[in-house]
């Protein structure tokens, strides 16, 4: 299973990997309700909804559910017509209301496809939680975390297409992002073991539109006063960024020459890799001491849990969000 964390932090759920957000690939807003359909035939197999709404004077008194919490106990009731049949479930938790749906064609409502779903969606409510305010900012830091690793796994699928067609310029691009990503990771994780914690600051992960940005420069500077990076890796950074920027906005008024190009296409992946290395050891060190994002995770050489890859898989379609880059999940 997956998690799901909406857009406020008012709610977590662990969904099956074989469900696609559908907010965001059909094109609508991130807003209530959130649905959910599977990547395969979706038609046949239905849509689930969750909502969360602040409660009224018609919403029962009796059993609130507790926040933090997940088994909660919802109230199940069905609202068919005659063409769809819909199950409906909703709980009181605090001051607010969690209200999922399961709707299918009725054609199918014998189907062992939607008694396979059904249970996935039950499933799947054992697993949702409402989220106290006070801890909404560390539950949305993890949600960005870990769409960061998508993106961040989704982006070598860019660097090969660019590979394989001879974009250079794609692949500057794209192994500069990299490198900013890892070295983001590589800060977190520096302060993480400084300050012996596992906490960590959101912004790190993720600039949306109303975000203060935090230039490439500013992360180079900053890995370099943490020791992350030498001296030498910040002026070649430096170097290469200026160059990046000429061929994105000065290349036709400029006497850059497109055969520069591979030169610095080189010099990028030879610094991607000394980084990633200093990743590595970062890396390493967190799982020794058992601090940080990466205390519990797997070293490199083992085996990894089949789950994990199609949780990766899963997270890696949703960032695509194309047809070209798809896996199965």
């Amino acid at each position: 299973m997956k998690y799901f964390t909406d857009p406020n932090g008012q709610f977590v759920i662990k969904v099956p990997i074989e469900w696609q957000y559908s907010n965001v690939a059909a094109g609508y807003k991130e807003e209530s309700p959130f649905s959910f359909v599977p990547y395969d035939d979706p038609e046949s197999a239905g849509a689930f909804q969750i909502s969360c709404y602040p409660a009224n004077e018609t919403t029962p008194k009796s059993n609130v559910q507790p926040s933090d919490k997940d088994n909660l106990d919802f109230i199940e009731k069905r609202m068919d017509d005659d063409e769809m049949n819909m199950h409906l479930w909703f709980c009181p938790v605090e001051d607010h209301v969690l209200m999922a749906k399961y709707i299918y064609s009725k054609k199918y409502e014998n189907s062992k496809r939607i008694k396979e779903e059904l249970s996935k969606v039950k499933t799947a409510l054992s697993k949702v939680a409402y989220i106290s305010e006070c801890n909404r900012e560390r539950v949305l830091a993890l949600d960005r975390y870990y769409k960061f690793q998508a993106a961040l796994a989704a982006s070598f699928d860019l660097k090969e297409s660019a590979l394989s067609t001879g974009s250079l310029i794609e692949f500057i691009l794209v192994v500069a992002s990299q490198i900013d990503s890892y070295l983001r990771l590589c800060i977190v994780m520096r302060k993480q073991l400084d300050s012996n914690s596992d906490e960590f600051e959101q912004k790190y992960f993720y600039q949306g539109e109303q975000c203060k940005p935090i230039t490439e420069r500013a992360i180079y500077k900053e890995a370099k006063a943490l020791g992350v990076i030498s001296e030498n890796n910040f002026e070649r950074l430096s170097k290469l960024y200026d160059l990046r920027n000429k061929i994105v906005h000065r290349f036709i008024i400029s006497d850059i020459r497109t055969r520069d190009l591979v030169d610095i296409a080189i010099g990028y992946d030879d610094v991607s890799e000394e980084i990633r290395l200093v990743m590595r050891k970062l890396e390493d060190l967190q799982r020794n001491t058992k601090v940080g994002i990466y205390k519990d995770s797997a070293v490199p050489d083992e085996e990894i849990d089949k789950n994990e890859v199609r949780f990766l898989f899963a997270n890696v379609n949703d960032k695509h969000l194309l047809k070209k880059y798809k896996r199965d999940v």
